[in-house]
């Protein structure tokens, strides 16, 4: 009887510790399961965050190429406007140098040989793009004197104009014209010759020469040709006054 007893207890005691090494094995098994679902979920984070980088790699490639385009660009324009600074103050320095040459002889009266030919004669112009335009036209008479047609156009947005007509003598390469046409003080314009047109200059830059509302010629004129077109201005019984329009 013993002999049973102690035999029944240890097949009970075979199966109870069997059953407890399954349920084991099945909390390791869903353990398992779990920490595979952790994993493939780590894996997918992963992808997605070498993706991440990857494209964060491309947008930084693509910015530092743009960059190294917009400082190219940069760099060119840099040099462009330096270029365009250095023509600017070339031009400047030009303008400044022709009127003290004109501010001498108005201050000192100087006096240089009279033109007596046609070298001066011909159409002058000049045009800046969404700018003024001015149109010059100078015919010697054969004697001594040049008469002029002279029309300015400011440009935009208001488009104000000047035209004027006259007679003048050239000594040298300095051509003076002064007349009194509108109110107490006189129209005086100088022309420079040189070797690539006319440098007008307007003396004083206000009303006194009939133009539209700010509208002052002092200007570099291209000669364009040496024709020596007749024209003949309108002058009074003087000869000294001559027609000014477009006054608006």
């Amino acid at each position: 009887m013993k002999v049973l007893l102690l035999t029944a207890s240890l097949l009970l005691v075979q199966f109870t510790f069997g059953q407890s090494k399954k349920e084991q094995i099945n909390i390791l098994t869903i353990k398992v399961d779990s920490l595979n679902r952790v994993l493939s979920q780590l894996n997918s984070n992963i992808t997605q965050l070498q993706n991440q980088k990857n494209q964060l790699s491309d947008e930084k490639n693509l910015f530092v190429k743009e960059n190294s385009s917009l400082i190219n660009n940069l760099n060119e324009r840099k040099s462009t406007i330096t270029n365009l600074n250095v023509s600017l103050l070339k031009k400047e320095n030009e303008i400044t140098r022709l009127k003290d040459s004109l501010d001498l002889v108005y201050s000192n009266n100087q006096l240089l040989p009279l033109i007596k030919s046609s070298t001066y004669a011909g159409e002058y112009s000049f045009e800046y793009k969404d700018g003024p335009a001015g149109f010059l036209q100078l015919y010697f008479d054969g004697k001594e004197d040049y008469y002029f047609l002279l029309e300015y156009v400011k440009g935009p947005p208001s488009y104000n104009m000047g035209t004027l007509e006259g007679i003048m003598k050239v000594y040298g390469n300095i051509g003076v014209f002064d007349a009194q046409m509108y109110g107490q003080d006189a129209c005086k314009i100088a022309f420079v010759f040189d070797s690539n047109g006319v440098f007008i200059r307007q003396y004083p830059e206000g009303e006194e020469c009939g133009f539209g509302g700010n509208v002052y010629i002092t200007q570099h004129y291209y000669k364009n040709n040496s024709d020596n077109k007749s024209i003949q201005p309108s002058v009074n019984s003087s000869g000294t006054f001559t027609k000014s329009t477009n006054r608006w």
